[in-house]
Formats: C-alpha cells, sequence, structure tokens
C-alpha cells in the first residue's frame, strides 16, 4: 500500500470512530434539571451525616484505589517485559 492510501485508510478510520461516539453521545440520555430553591440546609440536619462514616466510605475507596493500582503496575510490568522480550532464531 502507497502511503497515500494508508492515510486515506486512518481519515477513515478516525472519521468512523468520531461518528460513533457521537452518536453514542446523542443517544444518552440527559438527567432533568433542578431548579434550586435557594434554601439552605445545614450540614448537621441531613439525615445519616456524620464525619465517621465519610471517613469510613474514603478509607474504602482509597484501599481500593491502591489495590487497583498496584494491579496496574504488575500489568505494566508484564506489558514492559513482554515488549522488550527478544525473539528466539528457530533453526
Amino acid at each position: 500500500m502507497t502511503i497515500t492510501a494508508k492515510s486515506i485508510i486512518g481519515i477513515i478510520i478516525v472519521l468512523l470512530i468520531a461518528g460513533v461516539l457521537w452518536w453514542i453521545g446523542s443517544q444518552s440520555v440527559q438527567a432533568p434539571q433542578r431548579e434550586l430553591s435557594g434554601e439552605s440546609v445545614p450540614l448537621g440536619s441531613i439525615a445519616g451525616s456524620e464525619a465517621d462514616t465519610s471517613d469510613a466510605s474514603l478509607d474504602a475507596e482509597l484501599s481500593a484505589l491502591d489495590l487497583q493500582m498496584d494491579a496496574l503496575a504488575s500489568d505494566t510490568v508484564v506489558v514492559n517485559q513482554g515488549l522488550n522480550d527478544t525473539p528466539i532464531a528457530q533453526e
């Protein structure tokens, strides 16, 4: 294939992907907008709002994030080993 043919195919693929993404975005339903009443609610009056609950939730999410980052690091090591692998000459 010539460079021109490769360029045309690449442009077509990019346009196709952009069209699909635009179509998916236009199909999503947006949540209805709420009107704010202008009234403020004191933080202590919200049912079930405790600092310990929030901290525990953040700690749980942080530990889950740490596990995901560790998995990503190990995956990166495996990918790098695969990319740096030299093929064995076959006779």
